[in-house]
């Protein structure tokens, strides 16, 4: 049976027609959608490779909303009973009805999340990819959800979850009765002031956990109702962004086996922020479930309006030196947004970055099994990233990723700066290395000796330009 995703796994982010694109890159797996129809199932087998299709949580949709009675009822509302809109979906309107959030905690938005489940299900994939799972609860952050729905369910989890002392503190005469909304209102009666008093409303650490769970409760059901339509197991991912916390009980779920998700990069010359690139890498690893990432979609914009080339080599060296995988940019439709611009698209050249991904393939034995025995090792100061990763009974690696990139400016290309006669201290596990293959994506391999710097294990790069692998005998 296959992993779930291999460390070498080559993925892409959305689906395109032309097979010639999958096998530029030597692409293994589909993996946000994609598999829509049987004719796009089949040729994702032809090729090789394993696929999704995908549905979402966030929204039904302008188009669906305008046309839909029941669905303009389930959607996200604040405390005054007003629809939330989708902050970045502000651009999609159908005939004036906006994109509303979707409240996954009403019947008939649930029945919407499972039969696009079972739909996307219903041709030969091999798994679900499940965006913006966190529905309502997401949707905390534009001021909702308030609805009649969400405040019968807290309602019976706050007689679980509460004692006695802590509705009275909250000025809740009858827990049994209680609505949340009148303990809301008595201290802020706008979504205005609901966002800006938000940490301090009464109760909010409980309804914040109650939506989580209810989030994580609903994505169950629909990974459920997908195998079960489908007949078979299936493989869930979600897009649990930058693997932040609010997302860890969705992710947690045994149902869900992997995370497909932007994971915020750094987005200038500077190594800062490469750090939390690692941190949301780390914090996967300890889940247990392995990600195919892509940079935000404001990271996107960024590389856009600059020209950057070189950066997001970087940021696909550096995932895969954190034993995960960066998703091919996508030579035609790679999703970027900004506030001022919303929604637009880059057209990555993949000339530039298809050969770091045929060299993944072509060297998985370096990748596929391998684990950290310590969290990568990034330094700021010196603009570095050494991750050593081992496999029992194989040689082990050692990761060095140079982060020192110039950016681009009028008249002035975007430049790496090569790091030349780089020393790397090797942990005590490879003492008894005596010598290395350096691999590179764009340089000859060459061998070079291990040897001791101050009673420590270490090796000399000759030029490391953006990544190397030393494959240590």
């Amino acid at each position: 049976m296959s992993p779930v995703l291999r460390e070498s796994e080559v993925v892409f982010m959305y689906g395109h027609g032309d097979p010639d694109i999958y096998r530029a890159f030597a692409a293994t797996f589909q993996g946000w959608g994609g598999a829509a129809t049987p004719e796009r199932a089949r040729m994702f087998r032809e090729l090789g490779m394993r696929a999704t299709g995908s549905i979402w949580c966030l929204t039904a949709g302008a188009a669906r909303l305008h046309a839909d009675a029941a669905l303009r009822d389930a959607v996200v509302r604040d405390i005054r009973g007003e629809p939330v809109a989708v902050p970045w979906l502000a651009d999609h309107v159908h005939e004036g009805t906006p994109s509303w959030f979707g409240c996954t905690n009403h019947p008939a938005f649930r029945r919407l999340n499972r039969d696009l489940a079972r739909e996307a299900v219903s041709v030969d994939v091999d798994g679900l990819h499940i965006d913006d799972p966190r529905g309502s609860a997401g949707a905390m952050a534009s001021g909702g959800c308030f609805c009649d729905y969400c405040m019968a369910a807290f309602r019976e989890y706050a007689k679980r979850a509460l004692g006695e002392a802590e509705f009275r503190a909250a000025g809740v005469r009858d827990s049994g009765r209680f609505d949340y909304r009148e303990v809301v209102r008595a201290v802020a009666d706008t979504r205005e002031e609901c966002l800006r008093k938000w940490r301090d409303l009464p109760l909010i650490e409980h309804f914040r956990r109650f939506q989580d769970e209810a989030a994580a409760e609903n994505i169950r059901g629909i990974a459920r109702a997908a195998m079960e339509h489908a007949g078979r197991k299936l493989l869930i991912s979600v897009n649990a962004y930058n693997i932040e916390d609010g997302f860890l009980p969705i992710v947690n779920l045994d149902e869900v086996t992997h995370i497909v998700c932007e994971v915020r990069q750094a987005g200038t010359a500077e190594p800062d922020g490469f750090r939390d690139t690692a941190e949301a890498y780390e914090r996967a690893r300890r889940a247990g479930k392995p990600v195919a990432a892509t940079a935000t979609g404001e990271n996107w914009a960024w590389v856009k309006k600059h020209g950057a080339i070189e950066l997001p080599k970087i940021w696909i060296a550096f995932a895969y030196a954190c034993g995960q995988r960066f998703m091919a940019p996508d030579p035609e439709r790679q999703w970027c947004h900004t506030n001022e611009l919303g929604t637009h698209w880059y057209a990555a050249p993949a000339e530039q970055y298809a050969p770091m991904y045929r060299f993944v393939r072509a060297n998985a034995d370096l990748f596929d099994g391998y684990a950290a025995t310590a969290p990568p090792d990034v330094s700021e100061k010196d603009g570095l990233l050494t991750a050593f990763r081992a496999r029992p009974g194989a040689q082990a690696v050692m990761h060095a990723v140079n982060l020192r990139c110039e950016p681009g400016a009028p008249g002035r290309p975007e430049r790496i700066q090569p790091r030349r006669n780089l020393e790397v201290p090797l942990p005590p596990e490879a003492a008894g290395a005596k010598r290395a293959r350096l691999m590179s994506f764009d340089a000859p391999p060459e061998t070079v000796r291990v040897r001791r710097s101050g009673g420590r294990p270490a090796l000399e790069i000759p030029e490391l330009r953006i990544w190397t692998i030393a494959a240590l005998e």
